[in-house]
């Protein structure tokens, strides 16, 4: 686990990244000399910067110490060896007056904490500030169990590895966390009314993300002290895109972690001697890098200062408290050098020239985790867990756009195994991902495609079918958007099978067979999530808004249609336009059933649970609908593989209904602990007991034809004859009654 966390943070897990880049972008001229501090303001080591509190204040240097290298022998391949020169270094740091030291639970597993509390034991514990990090993330089981207790807890465990009694300052470590926003300010706001932290902040939040927290922790009257990102020469985009000064304007710190780039910006690399292939350092080719390095060299040389004194002081000047690593003297001693003096605007405008704008330099990363990293994740088959087969185009894109990770190609699929898979990871589970073949829709089909899967995916627990449906309008108020989720019933595992069309006892509808019930681990998953909904509201559609952040190409068809779309005509109105003509400009608005808006509390798309019916029919009757569904408890009927609809087309909500049910999807596998999912059974076993079932069906069949057959001709054709033209009482009373001798029955 502790690898799995480095690597992820060692990649910037940052709502504020965006697409990483492998060549720079450089920034707009324009800005150059834009946000820079009066040139008084010009902190000294001993000088004290006050962080928003809500109970003591926190005075902190200008510059932070940064240990995330601490005891991190993942990503920073730390020796116990070098702690007697970190202990130089801090004296070092001390003594000149600075007095600030920035570290988390997840750097080094703990580790760094640990050193920490090493470092300050002797010194009174008010001359320094301490600020940590709680790392929200669905790898751990505490953060779904008891999701506001969950920051509280963590920061105990931070406390006693660092043997002190409360934090100055406590991070909420990047915005990718299983809880609402809500949750997390109520959980941290817990800290700060305990007595264990005096401040509260976030790490790589990006500016919406920002307010929402903000607002949140103001109903606990707690203000937010600080948002925490990477910014540095090579990569201004917090301040480009308005979050450095969003933070100035709410009264709030902006601290920039990577200040020196992972070393880029001290001079200590070039082309000829360009930083190791490891995933702490960027993939930016040093001769790329060229003309800022030789500003910030021909600017340090005039003001005779080093490099890294230069790039930190360059952050100071545009309002940033720099976090530096430290692991030795000469840096701290670079550090300390930043302080005491200010670039001049000048030199300020002369830097931004060459600066570069990226919103994150593409890293390398031996197990990348980010989508679109180029180096991909290979796992063996038999670590797939999860199966995901989608019907249609759309579905399968919006599958992939919620994988957390893309993992590379199978390269050794099973002889008979006809699919294309997409894999990746979401939270801790490995998902393979199937599409229908073009045009190829139906039970038939989709079965097919699992069985196939199972060939090379052998180990496969659990199989999810995501897509779009059919939903039914009436006692639940279903709309365009909305989410069905199969729940089981009485005699059905939430989906039951049905087929259009065959003829039994005058319906033309049959309930030919139901699903199994879904696996324990997910029903239970799926209660604490919708109580999680009901209390605190979904983010599914802010979800979706960050995956066609970073697909734009998906925006205009994907995203959520405008409301006065979203029309419910009465069934018996028949949609007056040919295909593809809107219903507004061609059906009458009287026939409109009227819908009241949903409101501010209410969930919007809204969830719903109940029987789904799948087969392999296609029917467009809004009457035959809601017959059928009011006979059969029905709420959705599966739309494309199987579906029924009613007239009107709804054509342009399709992208969006499958990009929300892949946000449900995901969210559902976030609250399901991989460890859950060994004790299911295999798919594999599955299917073939199923085709057991299905030979001793077939095989009944076999046996009544051959009974049949074996019958006296005359007795088969009166037993065919009887089944086609069944007994009519009333024909044959009256004919009784005609042929019936005078007097009979009296």
């Amino acid at each position: 686990m502790d690898k799995a966390l480095q690597t992820g943070l060692s990649a910037g897990m940052s709502a504020v990244s965006g697409f990483h880049s492998k060549k720079p972008n450089w920034a707009d001229p324009e800005t150059a000399g834009a946000n820079v501090l009066p040139t008084s303001y010009c902190p000294q080591p001993s000088t004290r910067v006050e962080f928003p509190s809500a109970q003591k204040p926190v005075k902190a240097s200008h510059i932070c110490i940064g240990a995330w290298s601490w005891g991190d022998k993942s990503t920073w391949q730390w020796d116990e060896k070098e702690l007697p020169q970190v202990m130089l270094a801090w004296k070092t740091l001390y003594e000149a007056g600075i007095n600030f030291i920035d570290t988390a639970e997840a750097y080094g597993n703990g580790e760094s904490e640990r050193i920490i509390g090493e470092l300050v034991k002797d010194i009174p514990r008010e001359t320094i500030v301490i600020q940590t990090k709680y790392f929200s993330t669905p790898l751990k089981a505490a953060n779904f169990i008891h999701p506001v207790d969950a920051p509280v807890k963590s920061l105990k465990a931070s406390l006693q590895r660092m043997n002190l009694e409360y934090v100055d300052i406590y991070l909420v470590h990047g915005p990718i966390h299983p809880q609402s926003i809500a949750t997390i300010a109520e959980g941290m706001a817990q800290c700060v009314e305990q007595g264990l932290a005096h401040s509260i902040g976030v790490a790589n939040y990006d500016v919406e993300d920002v307010q929402k927290i903000n607002d949140e922790l103001a109903k606990f009257n707690i203000p937010l002290a600080t948002n925490q990102c990477e910014y540095n020469i090579l990569r201004r985009y917090p301040e480009l895109t308005g979050n450095i000064e969003k933070c100035k304007a709410s009264g709030m710190i902006f601290q920039s972690y990577s200040s020196l780039a992972q070393g880029r910006l001290t001079g200590k690399y070039t082309k000829d001697n360009p930083p190791p292939k490891s995933h702490r350092f960027s993939s930016y080719k040093m001769e790329d890098l060229e003309p800022v390095l030789e500003t910030l060299e021909r600017v340090a040389e005039r003001r005779r200062k080093s490099t890294a004194a230069v790039a930190l002081n360059y952050n100071i000047s545009k309002g940033v408290l720099p976090v530096v690593g430290i692991r030795n003297v000469e840096q701290a001693k670079c550090a300390i050098e930043a302080l005491g003096w200010r670039l001049t605007d000048s030199e300020i405008v002369e830097i931004d020239k060459d600066s570069i704008f990226d919103t994150s330099t593409q890293r390398y990363i031996p197990r990348p985790v980010d989508v679109t990293a180029k180096q991909p994740i290979m796992f063996k088959p038999e670590k797939y867990k999860i199966g995901w087969i989608c019907s249609l185009r759309k579905e399968f894109i919006a599958a992939k756009a919620f994988l957390d990770v893309l993992h590379g190609q199978v390269d050794n699929a099973a002889i008979n195994d006809d699919n294309k898979y997409t894999l990746g990871s979401i939270g801790k589970h490995n998902v393979v991902i199937a599409v229908l073949p073009d045009g190829q829709y139906g039970l038939a089909n989709a079965a097919a495609v699992l069985k196939d899967m199972t060939r090379t995916f052998s180990d496969l627990r659990v199989v999810l079918m995501v897509g779009i449906g059919g939903g039914v309008p009436g006692k639940k108020d279903i709309r365009l958007g909305d989410i069905v989720v199969g729940s089981i019933g009485p005699g059905n595992g939430g989906v039951i099978q049905y087929d259009y069309g065959r003829a039994v006892q005058d319906e033309e509808f049959a309930v030919t067979g139901h699903l199994n019930q879904p696996p324990m681990a997910f029903l239970t998953a799926m209660s604490a999530l919708h109580a999680t909904y009901e209390m605190e509201g979904h983010e599914i559609d802010n979800n979706i808004n960050k995956a066609l952040q970073r697909y734009k190409r998906l925006g205009r068809e994907y995203r959520r249609p405008e409301a006065s779309t979203d029309r419910l005509y009465e069934a018996e109105y028949v949609h007056k336009g040919g295909e593809g003509v809107a219903c507004s400009q061609s059906c009458i608005n009287d026939n409109l059933v009227h819908r009241d808006e949903r409101g501010e509390y209410e969930n919007n798309p809204a969830i719903h649970c109940g029987l789904i019916a799948s087969g392999n029919s296609l029917i467009k009757d809004a009457i035959l609908r809601d017959r059928l569904a009011a006979k059969h408890s029905v709420i959705c009927f599966e739309k494309e593989a199987a579906g029924l609809m009613n007239h009107f087309p709804n054509d342009e909500w399709q992208g969006y209904a499958a990009m929300v049910a892949a946000a449900y999807a995901k969210d559902l596998l976030l609250q399901v602990a991989p460890s859950s999912l060994q004790k299911e059974e295999r798919a594999e076993t599955a299917l073939r007991q199923m085709n057991y079932r299905l030979e001793d069906i077939r095989q009944i069949h076999r046996d009544s034809n051959r009974d049949i057959k074996s019958l006296p001709s005359n007795i088969g054709d009166d037993t065919v004859s009887e089944w086609l033209n069944p007994a009519d009482p009333p024909a044959g009373h009256n004919k009784a009654h005609k042929d019936c001798y005078s007097g009979t029955g009296r």
